[in-house]
Formats: C-alpha cells, sequence, structure tokens
C-alpha cells in the first residue's frame, strides 16, 4: 500500500521536478535576466553591496569582504 501511495504522488509530481536537460535556458542565457513570469524585475535599490580586497584573484586565494 505505501508503495503504490508513494509512485502515485512521485508520478502526479513529475512534472514539478523536470529540468533541462542540458542546463541552458537560451532567453536567460541571451538576455542574462531571469524570466520569471508574473514577477517584474524591482526597480529598488538593492539593501546591500558587496565589495572586495581584491580585484582579481586566484584559485585557492582567500578572498575579505568589505
Amino acid at each position: 500500500m505505501n508503495k503504490q501511495f508513494l509512485i502515485l504522488v512521485l508520478g502526479l509530481n513529475l512534472h514539478a521536478v523536470t529540468a533541462y536537460s542540458n542546463g541552458e535556458v537560451t532567453p536567460a542565457c541571451t538576455s542574462m535576466t531571469p524570466n520569471h513570469r508574473n514577477n517584474p524585475a524591482s526597480i529598488l535599490e538593492p539593501p546591500y553591496r558587496v565589495t572586495t580586497d581584491v580585484s582579481n584573484y586566484t584559485e585557492g586565494q582567500v578572498i575579505t569582504g568589505l
């Protein structure tokens, strides 16, 4: 009984876990903006700013946020 219920639930929700098999979402990659429906982009100033102590870094280097 439990296995059948689990299979039913997974089967009904399969569409929710599908993804782009090649990892590419062409419209977002072209414009570099997310394409979320019904959620317009915010025009507000971000509440934070991310800065670092260096502008170039190498692999393994520790970067400190300011």
